[in-house]
């Protein structure tokens, strides 16, 4: 079950481009990323199992029509389904894909585990 999505925005230009974000989950939305000043690290639960619990992709995508500059991306769910504690990154090295890329901005860059 997808418990939350991480999204850890930039720090030196255009944070508030990330504002009214959606998160998609198999095309389904499962939430919104709201911009707030000073804030770099956007949660987004995804708590409905019944929807997204064998959910295999995720998409970010801008509503404004701008391009979204995100620094990692992290889905968080439970271990596994036997009640295991703590949670896993299910994004972490896995494969991606983005609509264009600029300044040297590739997409695996947004699942190497580096908040930067």
């Amino acid at each position: 079950a997808v418990v939350s999505t991480q999204s850890t925005g930039r720090k030196d230009a255009g944070q508030d481009r990330i504002n009214g974000a959606r998160v998609l989950l198999d095309g389904e939305q499962c939430g919104r990323i709201w911009y707030k000043e000073g804030q770099d690290v956007y949660v987004v639960g995804c708590l409905n199992t019944a929807n997204y619990a064998n959910a295999t992709t995720i998409r970010i995508e801008s509503t404004s029509g701008s391009y979204l500059s995100l620094c990692e991306v992290e889905v968080q769910s439970q271990k596994d389904f036997q009640g295991a504690d703590g949670l896993v990154n299910l994004a972490l090295n896995k494969p991606t894909k983005q609509s264009s890329t600029g300044w040297g901005g590739d997409s695996a860059r947004a699942v190497d585990g580096r908040r930067n």
